[in-house]
């Protein structure tokens, strides 16, 4: 009993005691030095920093601050450091948290800018650390910051023991991680605790950041920091934020990185319990993804204008890198939301194929071993390879029955020699990215790396065969060997995908034929290369558009050389682009190729063929002026310096995207060039001739026969022949044989239509017959001295009489006369050849009367005829009229882009005025007005009053393709055009039946208000223009304009004028809305609207351009 009461005594004692203590506490215990923090340390409780503390290592330095065995410490930096400055031998850790004690660190400074720091820059084996724990430990981080620097600095090291981050901050700079766990004498890793709750971690990994967010914590990264993707800030919070790039389970939230930061394999940190991960990508999380996906789903949310897109390049190693998720069999993709997931970021793992499928409006990808992918006869196929080898010894067609992979190595495709292949494609698409080697037995120069070896007879049809990329590796989709066929027919489209190297193409002709109607398209580079064989293209399309170097078609020999037998290829129609040629030989590796073009639409940015190569181009057929369409943007639709030109008929469009800046004169350093430069020069010309380039150019002979065709060059010459002997270097005079001759044909050049001043004198006598834009009396050949001129058209012919044919003849042969006639007001001067018979021409004045031409002392009457053998001059001889009547002046108004001038200054009734318009260099005459009145001509009938006379001038050469001169609307486009009220919908089409938006129209009244629209926000700058004057509530921008609500614009625009009258005449005037009765009324009035048809007006059917562009004038020109 004694001992039970005395037990219970001491125990009232020690409770009595530790209150008394407690009593009589007065806070934290306050330090400024090392050694006082040490006595602190080993007495346990609160304590506070009232200056820095710097830690020396080395035999006499401080060494580091140690939180002594089982001792329980609050340590308050107070906005002051404890800092392990650098040195050769620095303190191993700012703070050593030794076995069984307890730290919890915290900064009650109002900044919070208290730190731990560890500053070891040395780049030696031992780790230095901010905060070290060990065994059984805890340290707590409430706020303030731990900060190291270092390669082999840490922020907290745990030998065991455990960390807890409720805030503050730890922050590693140099190459450091923020948080290591170590091992013990036999290698074996401490077991340790972790968990960050909130706080910052600064300047760290991914990976390192996500380790050991709590759960219910959430990770946010709120910067980008260093030269690798996944390095930045991170903040861990118990909010999620509103605004994020890519989030990653609700867990992890990037504000400033891209999908391609996290590695698909790390994915797997942010699965639910179903193994289940959603990412949401918002547009500027858009990029490309990299990994494997081991197994589980992944569901990518794509909101509006984010892209996940399939990427490829070399790194700095030379190795390419393909971004891509790699699916093990099982794992799932799922795609949902508004933003683009390009397919073949997808693949497969091993032999396993992509099953894909779509249901309201999310696609789900998973990787399933191949089933039933292939029909051959009633028998269903897993794998190509199975299908093609029962193919070869059945019917021999195989039908895809849904979309396939082939990534396996053994499943690129071979066609033996004995083989009939088609491939039905079933409308799906077949991704072959299998590659295999092939040597060809001809030339093993021109062995290729591709997919698809065909050496029997191979058809594809009915959907899409996408060829792989590899950077730096020619990789071919078809080779086609020596004596196989291959067929695409128009259902099929090949195409390459990536950016493959320059030397790679969509089809390889090995000498084989090709017969294509269908897509083939080198978006990784280029189309079709044949050597030797047989190319025939019936339709579809050919692109090689991969790089700027990229060609549609190469034409070379068979053996890549100069001797071996040529190709011929032949195109019918279909559309041919190339970003550099649509089509091109080598001057000496093409031999004696042939290349006939009867139909389709040929274009590139640069010189459309080049032909610099033995052989022969046809462009059309002989007889028929019907034929293809071939433009350049930016070059020559032909160039051509050896071999044969033809050219039947067809368009050649030269320079249609150029300006006046890039118009090229002929000179001697330009001859030069030609002479030293390999490769097309991109002119701008219709045809360039290059006659005598060295560089083996000139070996084989150079023939152009042009019969026939449309040639027009926007800015530079419709035929541009130069003979490169005449350049200025003084070189060696090659001796290329050369024959040139235009028979026929239509020639137009802003420049000129020929130009071929650098030509031996002897041979510039090239023209026997076609039109041309402007006067070539100097390159016709002798005989045709008779020059008709049709409105600025020129031709020329044997006879006077052929001549006057086709309009006002003058005579330019070497033995001429010249008969000039004044008349008092003008002097013409008119050739003939000598000895010819002239027909006096009538004359009229006003206020006399003509009596006749007078040519020395005697007087001609009109209509008399006069033998001219000499020059010789014929003056009007007038008589005054009785009772002269009144005249009445005429007004020149100043137009703009040229000038305007009048036969009279002052004219009576009924007197013809002669109005003469000259273009300022770049500009047309569009037509002549009298009085605001457009008139037929350039002449008038004088009225009983005054008249103010002007002009329109345009730009000259509309570069649309869709409006043609004779078109209702072609002048009307060519004013809107030449006024800046509206552009193409691309460089080469106007689109004249196009619709318009109210946007558009707001924009184009808003330049004529003088406002300026341009830019990605043009059509809200118009709206608010729109809405600021009135003439239009803002609504509904995208909307097509109907043609009453143009009117009423327009109506709006003009003040809204009192109007008078009806539409009573109009059979649908009820139609009209009652809110554009007055604008319809007004309009009509004014002839800016005219009817539908003859009864109708159709207000509410669409205005299209072609109608807005002639309203548009009719209101300006009204």
């Amino acid at each position: 009993m004694k001992k039970r009461v005395l037990t219970a005594l001491l125990a009232v004692i020690m409770v009595i005691s530790l209150g008394t203590v407690s009593a009589l506490a007065e806070g934290p215990t306050e330090v400024g030095t090392f050694d006082d923090l040490t006595t602190a340390l080993a007495a346990g409780g609160e304590i506070k920093l009232t200056a820095d503390i710097e830690l020396t290592g080395g035999d006499n330095g401080t060494g580091s601050v140690v939180v002594p065995a089982n001792v329980t410490v609050r340590l308050d930096l107070n906005g002051y450091k404890i800092k392990a400055v650098s040195s050769d031998t620095p303190a191993t850790y700012a703070v050593d948290v030794s076995e069984g004690a307890g730290l919890t660190i915290c900064d009650s400074s109002p900044a919070g800018s208290g730190t731990i720091v560890q500053e070891n820059k040395s780049y030696g084996s031992l780790i230095r650390c901010g905060v070290h724990i060990q065994g059984n430990a805890s340290v707590t981080l409430e706020s303030g910051s731990i900060y190291t620097a270092g390669i082999t600095a840490v922020g907290i090291y745990g030998d065991g023991g455990s960390f807890v981050m409720n805030g503050g901050k730890v922050e590693t700079a140099l190459g450091g991680n923020w948080y290591e766990i170590g091992t013990n004498s036999d290698n074996v890793t401490y077991s340790a605790s972790i968990i960050v709750k909130q706080g910052k971690l600064v300047n760290v990994s991914h990976t390192a950041a996500q380790k050991y967010v709590a759960e219910g914590s959430v990770l946010v990264r709120t910067a980008k920091v260093g030269s690798y993707g996944n390095n930045g800030n991170y903040e861990v919070t118990t909010t999620a934020p509103a605004n994020f790039n890519v989030s990653y389970g609700g867990k992890y939230y990037d504000q400033f990185g891209t999908i391609e930061d996290v590695s698909v394999g790390d994915y797997g940190n942010y699965f639910d319990d179903n193994e289940t991960v959603e990412i949401i990508v918002n547009a500027a999380g858009s990029g490309s993804v990299m990994g494997t996906l081991a197994s589980g789903t992944v569901h990518y949310v794509l909101n509006p204008d984010a892209t996940i897109y399939y990427e490829q390049y070399k790194n700095d190693f030379g190795f390419t890198i393909t971004r891509v998720i790699t699916l093990n069999e099982g794992a799932t993709v799922i795609v949902s939301g508004k933003g683009e997931f390009e397919p073949n970021v997808v693949k497969p793992s091993d032999t396993n194929v992509i099953d894909m499928s779509v249901s309201e409006g999310t696609t789900t990808y998973t990787s399933i071993a191949p089933r039933e992918c292939f029909k051959v006869g009633e028998n269903k196929f897993n794998t190509l390879k199975d299908a093609l080898t029962a193919a070869k010894s059945g019917d021999g067609t195989i039908t895809m029955l849904k979309d396939y992979t082939a990534s396996a190595a053994d499943e690129s495709i071979t066609i033996g020699t004995k083989d009939k292949i088609t491939l039905d494609l079933g409308g799906h698409t077949l991704y072959m990215n299998s590659v295999q080697q092939i040597v060809d037995d001809t030339n093993s120069s021109l062995s290729r790396l591709t997919t698809i070896f065909n050496q029997g007879n191979l058809t594809i049809r009915n959907g899409n065969l996408s060829i792989t990329s590899a950077v730096k590796e020619a990789i071919n989709g078809i080779v086609n060997a020596e004596g196989a066929v291959l067929t695409v027919e128009p259902t099929a489209n090949l195409y390459s995908r990536g950016n493959i190297y320059e030397g790679s193409y969509v089809i390889v002709n090995l000498g084989g034929t090709v017969n294509t109607a269908g897509t083939i398209n080198g978006n990784g580079n280029n189309g079709i290369v044949t050597y030797g064989g047989v190319l025939n293209i019936t339709g579809g399309s050919v692109k090689g558009t991969g790089s700027s170097m990229s060609a549609a078609i190469d034409i070379f020999s068979r053996n890549y050389d100069s001797t071996s037998a040529g190709a011929e290829v032949s195109i019918s129609g279909g559309d041919i682009y190339g970003a550099t040629f649509a089509l091109s030989t080598n001057n000496v590796k093409s031999s004696n190729s042939s290349l006939t073009i009867t139909g389709g639409s040929i274009s590139s940015q640069l010189t459309t063929i080049y032909w610099p190569s033995a052989g022969t181009l046809t462009i059309g057929t002989e007889g028929s002026q019907t034929g293809p369409t071939i433009s350049s943007a930016e070059g020559s639709a032909v160039e051509i310096a050896s071999g044969t030109l033809n050219v039947y008929g067809g368009t050649l469009q030269g320079g249609t995207a150029m300006t006046a800046a890039d118009q090229t004169k002929v000179d001697a350093e330009l001859v030069n060039e030609f002479r030293t430069h390999s490769g097309a020069s991109n002119a701008g010309d219709a045809i360039t001739v290059a006659a005598n380039r060295a560089g083996g150019y000139a070996e084989s002979p150079l023939n152009v026969n042009i019969k026939g065709g449309t040639l027009v060059s926007s800015q530079n010459y419709g035929v541009r022949y130069m003979d490169c002997n005449l350049s200025n270097t003084g070189a060696e005079q090659l001796e290329q044989i050369i024959s040139v001759d235009v028979s026929g044909g239509s020639v137009s050049g802003t420049l000129g239509a020929v130009e071929a001043s650098f030509v031996e004198p002897a041979d510039q006598r090239f023209i026997s017959g076609g039109e041309f834009s402007s006067p070539v009396s100097e390159y016709v050949e002798p005989g045709r001295d008779f020059e008709a001129n049709n409105n600025g058209t020129y031709s020329y012919y044997a006879t006077r009489q052929e001549a006057e044919e086709h309009g006002e003849v003058s005579y330019v042969g070497a033995d001429g006369v010249t008969v000039t006639f004044r008349d008092g007001s003008s002097v013409t001067e008119v050739y003939y050849e000598k000895n010819a018979t002239v027909i006096l021409p009538n004359a009229s004045r006003s206020g006399y009367i003509f009596l006749g031409w007078r040519s020395g002392d005697k007087t001609f009457s009109a209509g008399e005829s006069v033998v001219v053998s000499a020059d010789v001059t014929f003056t009007a001889v007038w008589g005054n009229l009785p009772n002269v009547p009144d005249t009445y002046p005429i007004t020149v108004a100043d137009p703009a882009n040229g000038a305007v001038s009048v036969s009279l200054a002052n004219a009576s009734e009924g007197a013809v005025i002669t109005v003469t318009a000259k273009p300022d260099e770049g500009y047309v005459l569009a037509y002549v007005t009298v009085d605001g009145q457009r008139i037929s001509g350039s002449s008038f009938t004088m009225p009983g009053h005054a008249v103010t006379v002007s002009a329109v001038f345009v730009r000259a050469g509309l570069p649309f393709t869709d409006v043609a001169y004779g078109d209702w609307f072609y002048d009307e486009v060519a004013y809107v055009y030449a006024n800046g009220l509206m552009e193409g919908v691309s460089d080469t089409a106007f689109e004249p039946g196009g619709g318009m938006t109210r946007a558009m129209v707001w924009a184009i009244l808003a330049r004529i208000d003088g406002v300026t629209v341009t830019g990605s926000n043009w059509a809200e700058t118009a709206r608010s223009w729109a809405m600021a004057k009135g003439i239009s509530d803002g609504e509904n921008a995208s909307a097509p304009v109907t043609r009453e609500q143009l009117v009423t614009m327009l109506y709006r625009y003009a003040g809204e004028p009192v109007v008078s009258g009806s539409l009573t005449g109009w059979a649908d005037a009820a139609s009209v809305s009652g809110w554009a009765g007055s604008a319809m009324t007004w309009a009509v009035n004014r002839g800016i609207i005219t009817g539908a048809t003859e009864s109708t007006l159709a207000p509410a059917d669409g205005a299209t351009r072609a109608q807005c562009a002639a309203i548009l004038m009719r209101y300006i020109e009204a």
